[in-house]
């Protein structure tokens, strides 16, 4: 009878340590595959804040298919009002599907393309 050696893995704390540090690189690289797309975007989510109150989930900007950019409230999904508000800001749809409860929506301005999912069930008073 042979006995064959075992690999101890690392410790938990290790592994861990590892994981987020790989996650953690992995964001920056992306933070910084968007950057000249982030410099369009910082005025378009200072006027959205500014004239219609929207706060954008920074933590969840994303690059998304086909160069656009994906943001987002801290619900996930924004509202109809926030939609109106970039048609409103000079961006015109140039994608939309629909589903049962939510629209996901590709809006370009100039050489800005964002990704948006609207939640068509939020009431909210008109702008």
């Amino acid at each position: 009878m042979t006995r064959t050696s075992l690999t101890v893995a690392p410790p938990l704390i290790e592994q861990l340590a590892k994981a987020e540090n790989e996650r953690h690189a992995y964001r920056l690289k992306e933070i910084s595959s968007m950057s000249a797309r982030l410099r369009l975007l910082q005025p378009v989510l200072e006027a959205l804040k500014e004239r219609y109150r929207f706060e954008c989930n920074i933590g969840g900007i994303r690059p998304v298919a086909g160069g656009a950019i994906r943001i987002e409230g801290y619900i996930v999904y924004v509202s109809p009002r926030v939609h109106a508000a970039l048609l409103e800001l000079g961006f015109v749809e140039v994608e939309r599907y629909t589903y049962a409860s939510v629209h996901s929506l590709t809006l370009k301005k100039g050489r800005l393309k964002l990704a948006i999912t609207v939640d068509q069930r939020a009431t909210e008073p008109a702008l």
